[in-house]
């Protein structure tokens, strides 16, 4: 991992990774719901990455 020192560039890195999360956790919701239901964490973090996107808007 690089050294960040920018906390705009922190920022604009953490929204694409919440957009992902999101994004990735959704695909997996509506095409195999066994295995996103079985990780309890993975929708906890869909949650909390649509908190981050709402606050940043």
């Amino acid at each position: 991992m690089t050294d960040i020192v920018n906390p705009a560039y922190a920022v604009e890195r953490l929204k694409i990774l919440a957009e992902d999360i999101r994004e990735v956790a959704g695909w997996l919701r509506d095409n195999h719901p066994e295995e996103y239901e079985s990780r309890e964490r993975l929708g906890m973090m869909e949650h909390a990455a649509g908190m981050f996107l709402e606050e940043e808007k």
